[in-house]
């Protein structure tokens, strides 16, 4: 889910990736468009479902409402 601070993404990634050479998308602790750029930087995607949904406001207003917050990540 969504949280104010991500963990340590690096030292997770890193003991992730001794495991693995799939690549990795961090599912967790994503809410911001800097939070999805900080973590960028050491997996290979970022998953932010719970801060999507939190978005989505009024079910006439949906697709608007997730266009507009997934923007943001895209600029």
């Amino acid at each position: 889910g969504a949280r104010a601070e991500t963990p340590d993404i690096a030292a997770l990634a890193a003991r992730v990736r001794r495991h693995t050479a799939l690549p990795l998308a961090l599912g967790f602790g994503i809410s911001t468009p800097e939070q999805a750029r900080q973590a960028s930087q050491h997996v290979d995607g970022v998953i932010v479902g719970s801060a999507l949904i939190r978005s989505l406001n009024h079910a006439d207003t949906a697709a608007v409402d997730a266009h507009r917050f997934l923007k943001a990540f895209s600029q």
